[in-house]
């Protein structure tokens, strides 16, 4: 028996999982469940593997350590053709970037609404759409943001109102923490 991985998983652990069970290779792990909906290809998440049918309870809390690092996953027939490079095995090889605490709450917020609809997405899939919907909401308070300065700026122009910095600050968006200002 292999050495095992048990339950709480960082994120990092799970963006691996997940590149394991499409990537590697190697058969994924899966729902014994007869009955099913969707794929039964169980997916990782922080809590554990579960399914991804909405109708389906299944859940396990370990997963084999060698899955959790993608320089020790089996390379099946790797001594009868040459390695390819290809952007999956890339991105398997490339170290997780860190999750910020607003990314990872986004990130989160996804899988209820997916849910809900019966959907279902990789792991990295969903990343990427909790980042564009950061971005977005982002973009749209650095644009009101840069409306509210030139109003003041305006005011400040036409005699109408006097201008501080402490005013100019007030109407900026917090910067992300550790960025540099």
């Amino acid at each position: 028996m292999t050495d095992q991985i048990r339950v709480p998983w960082t994120s990092e652990q799970v963006a691996v999982l997940e590149q394991f069970q499409t990537t590697s290779g190697m058969h994924p792990f899966t729902c014994g469940a007869d009955q099913h909906t969707l794929a039964p290809r169980l997916v990782p998440s922080h809590s554990g593997w579960y399914c991804p049918d909405p109708d389906c309870d299944y859940r396990q809390d370990w997963a084999h350590a060698f899955m959790a690092d993608p320089s020790a996953w089996p390379r099946p027939f790797a001594d009868l053709r040459q390695p390819e490079t290809t952007e999956a095995t890339e991105a398997a090889e490339q170290p997780a970037e860190p999750w910020t605490q607003l990314e990872a709450r986004a990130f989160n917020a996804v899988l209820p609404a997916l849910r809900e609809a019966g959907e279902w997405l990789p792991l990295t899939a969903r990343r990427k759409v909790a980042r564009a919907v950061l971005e977005a909401v982002q973009a749209a308070e650095l644009q009101a943001a840069i409306v509210r300065v030139r109003e003041l700026a305006d005011d400040a122009e036409y005699g109408t109102y006097t201008v501080d910095v402490d005013t100019l600050r007030s109407a900026l968006p917090e910067p992300p923490p550790g960025a540099s200002v």
